[in-house]
């Protein structure tokens, strides 16, 4: 059971990391491109000045690092959600009929704090 849960652990983290990767890369190249293209608009010819070279650098490596960050931590909540119930589920497999006997415990020890 370790074992099987090391490797889809593993093979959780290449696929988040991948995700990771390419939302950092799109938002670099959209950030990128969309920045030369302003700068084409408002200079009106190519190639422009060197300053939106940098800016368009600048803004696209921004992007880019927001693009990655928000799906690191959209695949962090995720993870966390989902290790949450798969230990849950192992807590309630561990248990076995025990656990219906617990939870009954917690209700009238919950109901009798209300009523009392």
């Amino acid at each position: 059971m370790l074992d099987n849960l090391l490797q889809s652990s593993f093979r959780d983290l290449r696929r988040s990391l991948g995700s990771i990767i390419r939302a950092g890369l799109t938002g670099t190249l959209i950030g990128f491109v969309l920045t030369e293209l302003f700068g084409l608009v408002i200079d009106g010819n190519w190639p422009s000045r060197i300053f939106v070279h940098f800016a368009a650098l600048a803004f696209g490596l921004l992007l880019g690092y927001a693009a990655s960050l928000t799906t690191a931590t959209v695949l962090t909540v995720r993870g966390l959600r989902g290790a949450t119930h798969q230990i849950e589920h192992m807590t309630r497999s561990a248990m076995g009929t025990g656990f219906h006997t617990v939870d009954s415990v917690v209700d009238a020890d919950t109901t009798r704090q209300h009523a009392g």
